[in-house]
């Protein structure tokens, strides 16, 4: 990495992760119509702009954390749950979206795609759609195609590495951790990785609610920890509230919202075969 490049980069990352003024309009400008017409059915990724598809996800992620209640954290209801499954299924279609493609060339595209996709996440202040797109691109049915990586751009080779750096998963992944947390601080609209507020919320819950159940005293140290989560969630979910959602009038970016909704993907032995299929194991070591 020369030093320009080098310097490029780290002024990017820094650019992604200062404070701005909350926006009280709107999160995203609406995109501009084009002459190409989106028709469900008959577009898929390669067909849309990458701030297409990282702006719409966000709105999607942002209106999903903002259905889910304070008391969910007591009993996880269904917008809880619907918030992670909606990750997962993010997360296998980046993965599906990858190893269906037999082309060496056209695979580099998608995951070279999908690395600028991330980055754009950390842009929009997304960090849940961040670690969907940084979960999928490391499934072991994508991190094993070591040839399909080898042939990525410059570029994209170094933002891989950067984030690789940022989003390691040590001290519960405290890097991630501080970046959202001085978000909350400065007041910046941030849509936070919802699956590291299910770990911290069931860590939590695996203490007793009683330390003398007998007696049926109560564990305040256990009440205290959900307290002091359930605070973070109303902070973050009010720093969302003066965000405009939706441009109901742009037909474009409500296409992609109802394809984003409804993505394709396959099930773990099938994404497992089309890997071996586009680098053999021989190939992959």
């Amino acid at each position: 990495m020369d030093h320009q490049n080098k310097k490029s980069l780290q002024a990017k990352f820094r650019t992604a992760m200062q404070p701005k003024p909350p926006p009280t309009v709107c999160f995203f400008e609406p995109s501009k119509e084009s002459k190409k017409k989106l028709v469900l059915g008959k577009f898929g990724l390669l067909d849309l702009k990458i701030e297409q598809i990282a702006d719409n996800w966000t709105l999607l992620d942002m209106r999903n954390f903002m259905q889910i209640k304070p008391e969910d954290f007591l009993c996880p209801s269904e917008a809880w749950n619907t918030m992670l499954q909606r990750s997962v299924l993010f997360t296998r279609w980046v993965t599906s979206e990858i190893v269906q493609i037999e082309d060496l060339s056209q695979r580099v595209e998608i995951l070279r795609r999908f690395i600028n996709i991330a980055m754009k996440f950390l842009e929009n202040n997304n960090f849940n759609g961040l670690m969907c797109v940084w979960g999928g691109i490391n499934t072991v049915a994508v991190y094993r195609l070591t040839k399909t990586a080898k042939k990525l751009p410059r570029k994209e080779q170094e933002i891989y590495h950067s984030l690789e750096k940022k989003l390691d998963g040590g001290s519960l992944f405290f890097q991630l951790r501080q970046a959202i947390s001085n978000n909350l601080t400065s007041g910046e609209p941030t849509v936070p990785w919802f699956e590291l507020i299910n770990k911290l919320r069931n860590q939590a819950d695996q203490y007793p609610d009683y330390v003398d159940p007998e007696n049926h005293f109560v564990n305040f140290s256990k009440m205290q920890l959900l307290g002091e989560q359930i605070l973070t969630f109303q902070k973050q979910q009010a720093m969302l509230s003066t965000v405009s959602l939706y441009h109901d009038e742009n037909v474009i970016d409500k296409t992609i919202r109802s394809y984003l909704e409804h993505l394709p993907t396959f099930s773990d032995d099938v994404l497992w075969r089309f890997s071996c299929r586009c680098e053999s194991e021989e190939k992959s070591v």
